[in-house]
């Protein structure tokens, strides 16, 4: 199973600029059908926003940002307290793993 990689943040990455699902899945790690499922039927009741050109779909990356972030705030406890500021690549690797390890044990797909 593909795990997701943590969205790298740049100063200079625009936040309306629409990525293919070659770039979401280059981006996330994850695989075609599951960026797929994203868009169409979504995910514990969140979709991703993306708009169809011919036969290829494209999204924002600011809503690719806005879906990761929304899942990741439903997997966590109502009590959870608020993340600290994140310091390194390798803390952010390593948060994002723990959340998607909670999303599995919720059910929801990862591939």
């Amino acid at each position: 199973m593909n795990e997701p990689k943590s969205l790298e943040a740049t100063a200079t990455v625009d936040k309306n600029e629409l990525l293919t699902i070659s770039q979401i899945r280059k981006e996330t790690g994850c695989s075609k059908p599951a960026i797929l499922q994203w868009i169409v039927r979504g995910v514990g009741g969140v979709r991703l926003k993306a708009q169809k050109f011919g036969n290829n779909w494209k999204a924002r990356r600011c809503d690719l940002e806005d879906f990761v972030a929304t899942l990741t705030a439903k997997s966590l406890p109502e009590d959870a307290t608020p993340i600290p500021e994140i310091t390194t690549q390798r803390e952010a690797n390593k948060r994002a793993d723990a959340a998607i390890n909670r999303m599995r044990k919720k059910g929801v797909p990862i591939s």
